[in-house]
């Protein structure tokens, strides 16, 4: 038996689940990942290198390197604080930010997207070992901060 979340529309002030459209599995460059949160955990802990028998260091900084120069300029992202450039990597944003007072750089990899009603925001920050991952079942204006706010938490927390 398949258990999944369905996608849902709040239509009159409530959430009304939605039918998946079997279309968006025949669009191969939408590149779609049915997992659930615990597969994405997994996935998480493989790219932060708890698992190099299995995905290399090496191959995890090919993954990440910084490829192409992106223009932001309407990207939701832009808006994350101290945030300086942003690059395209093979298939992951990698997004670098300054702090003002120290002139010191962070790198944050990045996916985020939606499809079908569906969003996600994926984040992995290396150099600290945090690894995000947030599955949503609907559109959100929460999906465009909630990584910036969890990374402040967790390293409020981990001070």
């Amino acid at each position: 038996m398949n258990i999944f979340a369905k996608p849902h529309k709040k239509i009159g002030g409530k959430w009304i689940p939605q039918s998946v459209n079997k279309k968006y599995y025949n669009a191969i460059p939408a590149g779609g990942v049915n997992a659930s949160i615990e597969d994405m955990s997994k996935v998480m802990r493989l790219l932060l290198g708890n698992f190099p028998s299995t995905l290399a260091d090496s191959t995890i900084s090919i993954l990440t390197t910084p490829i192409i120069d992106t223009k932001v300029k309407y990207r939701y992202y832009k808006k994350w604080e101290n945030f300086d450039k942003s690059y395209y990597g093979y298939g992951w944003r990698i997004h670098t930010f300054k702090d003002p007072t120290t002139g010191v750089s962070d790198t944050l990899i990045h996916h985020g997207g939606q499809v079908n009603n569906y969003r996600s925001e994926i984040a992995i920050d290396r150099k600290n070992g945090i690894a995000i991952c947030v599955l949503f079942n609907s559109y959100t204006p929460l999906a465009n901060t909630v990584i910036p706010k969890l990374l402040e938490i967790v390293k409020a927390i981990h001070k």
